[in-house]
């Protein structure tokens, strides 16, 4: 099944719009079959360990999540570029029915460098795809998310050099 299709199978979960951890069996299971997590991942020991500072960070205003929620997020490596630099895209959509996301099925993505650690990209949606426009020397991303059951929004995010940035978003 698509991921709009899981998408519109989600159970509405009260505060909407607000960041939520729910276990909810099913949804996406086809993103995290066979994916690996940063607990599976081949990455060097001091690359996950920064990976795992910067997710711990992006969820400080909530208290933060615990290890075991950031060892259920699949962890994907995605091509970033014609020159066959890659990335590490983490989906806040984790194994064993473990979500970190909104309840219109939006969830947060993370792409980070994985020479480095550094976090490039932090976005949400149901959707991220890459361009086959780059800039300095990088694909471009558009992220699509839910707002309601019929509207949404894409962001536009273009490589500056060091991180990914938000350049454009329209409705649809």
């Amino acid at each position: 099944m698509s991921l709009r299709g899981r998408v519109k199978r989600i159970l509405i979960v009260g505060c909407f719009g607000s960041m939520i951890v729910v276990p909810f069996a099913g949804f996406g299971q086809a993103e995290t079959e066979g994916s690996d997590t940063l607990v599976t991942s081949h990455l060097a020991a001091p690359i996950k360990e920064r990976i795992y500072r910067e997710l711990k960070e992006e969820f400080s205003d909530g208290g933060g999540l615990e290890r075991s929620v950031l060892d259920a997020f699949p962890l994907k490596m995605i091509k970033l570029g014609p020159n066959g630099k890659q990335g590490i895209r983490i989906w806040g959509s984790g194994k064993d029915g473990v979500l970190v996301c909104g309840a219109t099925g939006n969830c947060p993505v993370w792409v980070f460098d994985p020479k480095t650690g550094d976090l490039l990209l932090s976005a949400n949606g149901w959707e991220l795809t890459l361009e086959s426009t780059r800039h300095n020397g990088r694909y471009d991303f558009v992220t699509r998310h839910n707002m309601s059951a019929d509207t949404g929004i894409r962001d536009w995010y273009q490589f500056d050099g060091h991180v990914y940035k938000q350049v454009r978003e329209t409705e649809y």
